[in-house]
């Protein structure tokens, strides 16, 4: 697997002349910095280009509009380009614009640069704004999609105990009404059964217990529904943390019952992220542990130096932290599926913790997998660099 950052651009290059093929990754390769690093990749058979794109994960294709030995042209290539990837497309060629250039645009090429002088640089700045472009129109389609889901969601989780309250309501409504009629038929209280009111009265506070009982489960989603709202969408400001520091913080936060917490740092580990969202994921992950192992739950929190178990992220130096427990853990086949929206396995649960989590890590562009500890229990492994 490749794995790219917002800092990170990889670039296929389509063209059949190997000297600009070479004369662009040179460029790219020169124009690397402290912000922004590229990768590309030469090709020089237009035919494999969409193949070989999806399997280097480029962010954008620059393209020949003519070539000599091949049976297609820069117009199929771009086709194929927007129905199999939907990635921007720049045309980096030796026919002219006048010639070439508007009908290349109007059928949804990024833009047509004819090579020459000065042609390099512009298509280092066109290949910067088309990649910036399409990874902020695909951000705001998953935020689209997202407030879809969260909507349908929490509207589909509060119809329930909405429901319930508004049946125990009416049920008291009716309890009222019947010791009315009980109370108009006598002159005089003493005369009415005792047992009619003691039956009433306990019949009213079961309806009661079941209504903040319902009140308090609408509580829990609006909570949570209001967190995952709130550490969604990018981070713009981060600080440098030491994450024994906030696991152990976090940890003296919450209501820890009879667990225990292993920190298993030798020394800060220090990480670039928001303090406020970090907090939300090691609540949410301790509160899952609690959820799902009990009250003594213990909790180890440590940074990844080596593999454990079947992750997929094998690294030969620190490159994150991890948080696992002792308890039952997650089984293989629902480890894609806890950390989306609306997933819970608890009758009492919102559906939200896990996916919280996952919001954090996504607005920080890190990673995470989720194995077994050594211990039996879940390991979640957050990578930040």
């Amino acid at each position: 697997m490749v794995f790219k950052t917002d800092d990170e651009i990889r670039i296929l290059h389509v063209d059949e002349d190997h000297d600009s093929l070479e004369a662009v990754e040179k460029f790219f390769e020169d124009s690397e910095g402290d912000d922004l690093d590229f990768t590309v990749s030469g090709l020089d058979e237009p035919e494999t280009a969409v193949d070989t794109a999806r399997q280097v994960e480029a962010d954008a294709v620059v393209s020949e509009f003519h070539y000599d030995s091949a049976d297609i042209d820069g117009l199929t290539v771009l086709e194929d380009v927007e129905e199999e990837l939907e990635i921007p497309l720049i045309f980096y060629s030796d026919s002219s614009w006048i010639d070439t250039g508007p009908d290349a645009v109007k059928k949804g090429a990024y833009d047509f640069i004819t090579k020459g002088d000065g042609a390099l640089d512009m298509l280092g700045a066109k290949v910067e704004q088309a990649v910036e472009q399409s990874r902020r129109e695909d951000r705001l389609e998953r935020n689209k999609e997202r407030l879809g889901d969260f909507v349908s969601h929490v509207s589909h989780d509060l119809r329930n105990p909405l429901a319930i309250t508004r049946t125990y309501n009416e049920e008291i409504k009716i309890k009222l009404d019947a010791l009315s009629r009980v109370v108009e038929q006598y002159e005089d209280l003493d005369e009415v059964d005792e047992d009619v009111f003691h039956e009433a009265i306990a019949d009213l506070e079961e309806y009661q217990e079941t209504i903040e009982g319902s009140t308090e489960r609408m509580e829990s989603i609006i909570d949570d529904a209001l967190t995952y709202a709130r550490v969604g969408g990018s981070v713009d400001e981060t600080d440098e943390l030491d994450i024994q520091a906030i696991s152990r913080s976090c940890w003296e936060n919450l209501e820890t019952y009879n667990g225990e917490l292993d920190t298993q740092f030798y020394g800060p580990k220090l990480v670039d992220a928001d303090r406020s969202r970090l907090t939300t994921l090691f609540e949410n992950l301790y509160r899952n542990s609690f959820d799902h192992v009990g009250e003594d739950a213990t909790i180890e929190v440590g940074p990844i130096t080596q593999p454990i178990g079947t992750s997929t992220r094998a690294r030969d130096e620190p490159t994150g932290f991890y948080i696992q427990d002792d308890g039952p853990g997650i089984p293989e086949e629902d480890r894609d599926e806890v950390l989306k929206e609306g997933y819970t396995t608890s009758r009492d649960g919102t559906g939200f913790g896990l996916s919280i989590v996952q919001q954090v890590i996504e607005a920080h562009d890190w990673d995470i997998d989720i194995d077994e500890s050594p211990y039996g229990g879940a390991r979640f492994e957050i990578y930040t660099d």
